[in-house]
């Protein structure tokens, strides 16, 4: 979801489909209105700040975009992806 053409249809389809939550999402603060949008329409984001870490999409977690997202009154829940995967068993690592 990190280029146009998809925030473009995340946009258009989001209400046909009758969306209420978008499983990580983040590259949504690189478009400001899709922001207000959903923003408006109470749409929930599941944000995985660890995965997106060991996945490098953010090296420091300090510069990950929930904090944004969160200044920006969107929506967001803190969940774990894959916990198996990146071998824990909780949700420990992403608080």
């Amino acid at each position: 979801m990190h280029n146009a053409y998809l925030f473009y249809k995340l946009f258009t389809d989001k209400d046909r489909l009758n969306t209420r939550r978008v499983g990580h999402g983040i590259g949504i603060i690189f478009t400001p209105e899709l922001m207000d949008k959903f923003r408006e329409d109470e749409i929930g984001f599941e944000v995985c700040p660890i995965s997106n870490q060991v996945l490098a999409y953010y090296k420091d977690l300090t510069n990950h975009p929930i904090k944004c997202m969160i200044r920006y009154k969107l929506r967001v829940s803190l969940c774990n992806d894959d916990p198996g995967l990146f071998r824990y068993n909780d949700m420990t690592p992403d608080y």
